[in-house]
């Protein structure tokens, strides 16, 4: 919530530096109205303290996002359950004596149903919180798969155990 409102403040901002500069613009050079000696003191003041006040909140959102979004404890949970799934998609495979899948293939899979990777604890509290959140969540899951994916699907098995 502080996020949206230091946002609104911060585009409030913008648009009062916006307005007074067009207020200025119009008044004393377009209806050619004679400019006080101290006019573009006074622009130029409005200017950067709504520019400095901008600066100074947008500065927070943008930090207050970045730390949410980098100790989302769900969000590495989501993590630790998408590797889990791949170890243990990898360990049936192997148990069952066949070759191990290709990993691109896992997570093509898992790409098209990334909320199946998810354990039942994990998935309840996404359930559970604000939809707006776990749509964020959600999207850096994927995010999160496309890197896995970009990073090890080009990796091949290779069955060693027929090798001489």
């Amino acid at each position: 919530m502080r996020q949206a409102s230091f946002g609104v403040a911060a585009a409030g901002l913008l648009w009062i530096r916006s307005f007074s500069e067009i207020v200025i613009v119009v008044h004393y050079h377009l209806l050619r109205y004679p400019s006080p000696a101290n006019t573009p003191v006074a622009r130029d003041t409005i200017y950067g303290l709504c520019t400095v006040a901008f600066l100074i909140l947008i500065t927070t959102v943008v930090d207050d996002m970045a730390r949410q979004h980098a100790k989302n404890p769900l969000l590495l949970q989501m993590q630790e359950d998408t590797r889990k799934k791949v170890i243990e998609r990898i360990t049936a495979e192997r148990s069952e004596r066949k070759p191990a899948p290709a990993l691109a293939n896992i997570f093509g899979e898992m790409k098209g149903n990334p909320d199946a990777v998810l354990s039942d604890e994990v998935r309840q509290t996404l359930l559970s919180i604000d939809p707006d959140q776990r749509d964020i969540l959600r999207e850096r899951h994927r995010d999160y798969l496309d890197t896995l994916d970009k990073k090890y699907g080009k990796l091949a098995p290779e069955d060693r155990s027929r090798e001489a």
